[in-house]
């Protein structure tokens, strides 16, 4: 079996005694042999001066976890505590993972403790317990939450390496979370370990890169308004009248300069590894949009609210007053229109409801009873109707929110039956976006589209990885003159500021249409 020290030895990286000793074997498999980049990745982690803060910004599939594992199995023999820290959901299955593929003599001491689903008390009797017998464990793994509330406190018991996976989540510098990160490793003394793993390192927008260069990269640039004059061209000012009838200057938009420089910049101190440049023969993917159009009544419904912002219900009144839920009203209403109706005109819309219809064309054309598909959702509401709208295929559903043990039982639902007895998975696509290995499946379905590159990439890569044996389909519903379709339009536009920094060529730049003849 490949040994740790042999791991070590190819990357060019120190390699402390006992390392020997360790084995690695992902998925049990004895004859395992680390590709290029993963050498390389533990190269880029503790092989060079700098590698003490350095980022691998490595798509989803690629297979980074195994470079991240071997960086925390290096600093606890070098007798370092380390801290993970990634979304709740992810962290059951991480540790599952690393107990599955890596072999640790009991006498090399590697201990782990996970935080999590624990009342406050249980907490605090857990640390005293680990402070009165002075065994604090070699890896601590929280989420971010725990970590905004207490890392202070875990890094007086000399944690001194920091990891965090789905790091995107540290992009915005104006956030708490950010804001106790900074302070964690920047605000005392002392040499400080700082990862970071995400393959979304430009969430939406190019200045989210900031807030990760700031990280590992603190003298980069003195501030943010260093950072703004390098890059952004000019901001994009809308004027319109407010209620009171007086003219409102708003930024709705930039535009940008010099992204080429800001991709070089971003892998100073990390990497980008593409999945199709790793995976030669990944079976094609394509993507297609359909062109969904309302129906006269529906139509009219979705105008009235974008233009009144009010609608009555049964005798209650619906008030979009801020953008925000002009937004999600508008969003829900193409799904649901039934849910914005009097009860007397419920079943008429829902029938004539052309956004499921053609959501139905598409699921008949799969047929779930043979081939596997993904669906995926942003609403509770749309989630709950394609669930009952569905339930002939038995569906696995996630939703935003949902608990990890609900979400982990869904998951294998899904993943470990069989075509027959679980056809088909609804999802929230920011719940069901990440951490989940979905290649047993070869269609997707957005019925509800994600605005920003990050999440498109995120969702598409369940399928789109290492183990996918047939060509993929992703299909797009598109509705058409509305708020939603122009929000998607948007994102395409952003996606190709995103490949000018880092190469990544998103699915939605170079997409089909298909139509189904309503």
């Amino acid at each position: 079996m490949m040994t740790l020290k042999e791991m070590c030895v190819l990357a060019g990286v120190k390699t402390p005694k006992g390392a020997e000793r360790i084995l690695c074997h992902p998925d049990g498999n004895p004859e395992f042999s680390p590709f290029e980049h993963q050498i390389s990745g533990l190269s880029i982690l503790a092989g060079h001066e700098w590698s003490e803060r350095s980022a691998l910004w490595d798509e989803p599939g690629v297979g980074k976890t195994i470079p991240m594992q071997a960086l925390i199995l290096l600093y606890h023999l070098s007798g370092v505590k380390s801290m993970m820290v990634m979304p709740p959901k992810l962290m059951g299955r991480w540790m599952a993972d690393f107990k599955r593929d890596w072999t640790v003599p009991e006498d090399l001491g590697f201990t782990y403790f996970l935080i999590q689903d624990m009342t406050p008390k249980k907490r605090n009797d857990t640390y005293a317990e680990f402070t009165l017998n002075d065994n604090w464990p070699s890896l601590m793994l929280m989420s971010y939450e725990r970590i905004r509330r207490e890392g202070l406190y875990l890094k007086m018991q000399e944690y001194t390496a920091f990891l965090f996976d789905e790091a995107d989540k540290l992009s915005n510098p104006n956030t708490k979370l950010w804001g106790s990160i900074w302070r964690l490793f920047y605000s005392s003394k002392g040499k400080y370990g700082v990862h970071l793993f995400t393959g979304s390192e430009i969430r939406n927008i190019p200045t989210d890169a900031y807030g990760l260069i700031k990280l590992i990269d603190p003298e980069l640039f003195y501030d943010y308004s260093e950072f703004y004059n390098k890059f952004v061209d000019e901001a994009i000012i809308a004027k319109y009248k407010d209620e009171s009838g007086k003219f409102v200057r708003r930024t709705i938009g930039y535009t940008y300069r010099n992204l080429d420089e800001l991709g070089r910049l971003m892998n100073r101190k990390a990497r980008k590894e593409t999945l199709r440049n790793v995976q030669k023969f990944l079976p094609e993917l394509r993507t297609i949009e359909i062109p969904v159009d309302l129906s006269t009544s529906h139509l009219k419904l979705y105008r009235n609210l974008v233009k009144a912002r009010l609608l009555e219900v049964d005798g209650e009144l619906l008030d979009a007053e801020h953008a925000s839920q002009l937004r999600h009203y508008a969003g829900r209403i193409l799904s649901c229109p039934q849910n914005f109706v009097d009860e007397d005109k419920k079943v008429n819309f829902e029938r004539n409801n052309n956004v499921l219809i053609t959501a139905d064309e598409v699921v008949e054309s799969i047929n779930p009873y043979k081939h596997k598909v993904i669906i995926w959702a942003w609403y509770r509401d749309t989630i709950n109707h394609l669930r009952e709208r569905y339930s002939k295929f038995n569906p696995a559903v996630i939703y935003g929110g949902q608990s990890t043990a609900d979400s982990e039982a869904n998951r294998i639902m899904f993943e470990e039956s069989s075509v027959e007895d679980c056809g088909m998975m609804i999802a929230n696509w920011g719940a069901g976006g990440a951490g989940f290995n979905w290649q047993c499946a070869r269609y997707m379905l957005f019925v509800e589209n994600p605005t920003t590159p990050r999440d498109i990439q995120q969702s598409i890569a369940r399928m789109e990885r290492t183990g996918q044996k047939h060509p993929m389909i992703c299909y797009f519903l598109r509705v058409m003159g509305t708020i939603a379709d122009k929000s998607f339009s948007k994102m395409v536009d952003k996606t190709m500021k995103v490949t000018e920094i880092n190469g990544r060529v998103f699915p939605v730049q170079d997409m089909e249409v298909e139509l189904f003849g309503l």
